[in-house]
């Protein structure tokens, strides 16, 4: 994929959606792909027990709040999906968003 391309359309469109470089996905199925490294860093809530099972990644690393349900924690466990939590891998912007506040 032509990042720089992308970085371009995204900046005169909005969005990415429409971009000729790449192929669309269903949202839905973004968590369970193929990959070594899985990052939710939007919302919570988006790994559960739906999809869990599903889950490809040899490790996922919570850069959003609480992104992995308990549910979905226990099935990552029995799978061997090492996962780093949020308060780890987010705690710097949890930190950062306190002092805002104050």
């Amino acid at each position: 994929m032509d990042v720089p391309r992308l970085v371009d359309y995204a900046k005169k469109t909005g969005g990415v959606k429409g971009f000729d470089g790449g192929e669309d996905i269903d949202p839905k199925l973004i968590l369970v792909e193929r990959c070594d490294v899985l990052i939710p860093a939007a919302i919570g809530g988006v790994l559960t027990r739906e999809n869990a099972n599903g889950v490809q990644a040899k490790f996922v690393v919570e850069a959003a709040n609480h992104p992995t349900n308990p549910d979905a924690d226990e099935i990552l466990a029995k799978k061997g999906v090492v996962v780093l939590p949020d308060v780890y891998a987010n705690a710097g912007g949890v930190t950062v968003s306190y002092f805002e506040w104050v």
